[in-house]
Parts: structure tokens; sequence; C-alpha cells
């Protein structure tokens, strides 16, 4: 299962960040959606999060989607890794 990786701007409420996961879970090609640790006392931690895509999704259409999103910083897909 492929993924994307995306942040939440520095200041975004643990409202926004909740509403902005909901609008990413709502796209299409999103199977799953969460944040690496909603209760790190990092707040860099806080802010990081995650999308799983299925199969069949267009992963460059939800990586433009995702960014283009009010409180989203970045957003990016992880490298792609083999096995050797």
């Amino acid at each position: 299962m492929r993924s994307i990786q995306f942040s939440f701007a520095p200041g975004t409420t643990a409202t926004e960040q909740s509403q902005r996961l909901k609008q990413v879970s709502a796209l299409a090609g999103v199977a799953k959606v969460g944040q690496l640790d909603p209760a790190s006392p990092a707040e860099a931690v806080r802010q990081m999060a995650f999308a799983y895509l299925r199969d069949d999704a267009d992963a460059s259409e939800v990586l433009r989607q995702v960014e283009s999103l009010p409180g989203v910083r970045s957003a990016s897909l992880p490298a792609t890794r083999q096995l050797p």
C-alpha cells in the first residue's frame, strides 16, 4: 500500500487538524488517514500525519489536493524502497 506524508503548519489547532484529516480521508483514492503521534510532547511530531492510498489511487493528484488544504505546510511521497 502506498502512502503520502504531510504536516500541518505551526499553530494549526487540534480541531483544525482533525477537520483537515477528515477532508483528506474524503479524497478519492485515500484508504486511511492518521497522525503520527497526536499526544507527543513535541509540537513538530503532533503536526505530522499520513494517508494510506488505495492501489488504484493517483498519488500525485492526492498529493496536490492535500497540499492545497489550508493549514497543511507540506506533503510528500515517501521514497520508494526496494528489497535487496
